[in-house]
């Protein structure tokens, strides 16, 4: 959705029954580190949801602590683990992917600005060639190439 809630979370948000959430959890266990639009994985919708209530009964109290139970052993699975490493790495590469196309574009640009600068320096090189002539050419004084030598 919107929000890119997964099924884990709607259960949480929703304060579905722990056998509910249970269920999820074996299903995919690595969902436990999936997080949402705002960055919030499973662990933060619970505190989200349960921690904010301090009025609440025992019977609500408990079922938090036992959500947080199976969310910690869901976490700590090897599918989990691996899917976090995962998602970690795809966001490096995301990144990367981003800083290298702005790089390119950086260098695109530099090349054009280059092109235009020789250009203008031929040109510039040719205008005193130029204005050497109309002063006589008698010149002891040379003007540089843009090849080094000396353009008299």
């Amino acid at each position: 959705d919107d929000q890119n809630l997964i099924p884990l979370h709607s259960a949480i948000r929703g304060n579905a029954s722990l056998s509910v959430v249970q269920e999820l959890l074996e299903v995919d266990p690595a969902s436990v580190n999936c997080k949402d639009s705002r960055g919030r994985n499973a662990h933060l919708l619970a505190k989200k949801v349960f921690g904010k209530r301090s009025s609440d009964s025992y019977a609500s109290k408990m079922k938090y602590e036992r959500l947080k139970a199976l969310l910690h052993l869901a976490g700590t699975h090897p599918d989990a683990k691996l899917k976090e490493e995962q998602q970690q790495y795809e966001t490096r590469l995301y990144k990367l992917e981003n800083e290298n196309l702005s790089l390119r574009r950086d260098n695109a640009l530099l090349r054009t600005r280059c092109e235009r600068n020789e250009d203008l320096l031929e040109k510039l090189v040719h205008k005193l060639q130029e204005y050497q002539q109309k002063l006589g050419g008698n010149s002891s004084t040379g003007v540089e190439s843009n090849d080094g030598g000396m353009v008299e």
